[in-house]
C-alpha cells in the first residue's frame, strides 16, 4: 500500500512490528489534516495624508478577492486623523457648524481597476463635526488585487490632517473549505480500517 509515493506495507507491516497500526495511523492524521488550508484573513488600517496621498500618490494596499467593509474612523478608535483641511482656516459656517466656505473635510476616494468610490458629505467648522459624519463605505474584489486609498484635491501644499479608514473583510473564500471535526474523525477511521484489513492480507 502507498500513501503520497511510500510503501507503507514495507515500511511498518514487515518484521512483526507491534506498533504498526499506531504509526500508521498518525501518519494518516497528518496528511489528512495538512491537507486542508485556510486563507488568512485580511484586514488594515489605512491612514491617508491630505498633503501626501493626492491622486498621484496614493497609499497602495494588496487585498485578496472578497468583500470588504471600509469603517471611516478617528484617533480615539487607533486612527492618525479625524479629518482635514483643504485650506489651513475655517470660515462661513452656519449656525450648526456646517456648510462652511472654508473648513473641515471627511472626503476620500479608494479604486482599484474594478472599481472607483468617492465619499464625503460637506464642510464643517471641527475636526469633531466632520469626523462625526465621516462616511463608510465597501468594496467588491472579484480577483486579488491592490486598492488605492486617496484624498482627490489640488493643490495639497495648504492642506491640513488625513482621513483614517479601517479595512476589514466581510468575506474572504477560504482556499478550501475546512470540515467539521467529525468528518475528520470518520475520514481517519475509514483510512484505519483499509490499512487493517491490508495487515489482515500481509498476515
Amino acid at each position: 500500500m502507498r500513501f503520497y509515493g511510500y510503501d507503507i506495507s514495507k515500511t511498518y507491516l514487515s518484521g512483526g512490528d507491534k506498533n504498526c497500526l499506531s504509526k500508521i495511523a498518525i501518519t494518516s492524521s497528518v496528511l489528512a489534516v495538512s491537507t486542508f488550508v485556510v486563507a488568512p484573513v485580511q484586514a488594515a488600517l489605512i491612514n491617508i495624508n491630505s498633503v501626501i496621498n493626492g491622486t498621484g500618490n496614493p497609499i497602495v494596499q494588496f487585498f485578496s478577492a472578497g468583500d470588504y467593509q471600509v469603517d471611516y474612523i478617528g484617533v480615539a478608535d487607533g486612527g492618525m486623523y479625524d479629518a482635514w483641511n483643504a485650506w489651513g482656516n475655517v470660515q462661513g459656517c452656519n449656525a450648526n457648524g456646517a456648510n462652511c466656505q472654508n473648513g473641515w473635510l471627511n472626503n476620500y476616494s479608494i479604486s482599484s481597476s474594478e472599481f472607483s468610490i468617492v465619499q464625503g458629505t460637506d464642510t464643517y467648522a471641527t475636526p469633531a463635526l466632520a469626523l462625526a459624519n465621516g462616511q463608510n463605505s465597501s468594496f467588491v474584489l472579484k480577483g486579488d488585487g491592490n486598492v488605492n486609498f486617496f484624498i482627490g484635491d489640488q493643490p495639497y501644499y495648504d492642506n491640513v490632517g488625513g482621513v483614517s479608514l479601517r479595512v476589514r473583510p466581510i468575506s474572504n473564500p477560504p482556499v478550501t473549505s475546512v470540515p467539521e471535526p467529525s468528518s475528520i474523525l470518520g475520514l481517519l477511521s475509514l483510512g484505519v480500517l483499509g490499512i487493517g484489513a491490508a495487515l489482515n492480507r500481509k498476515l
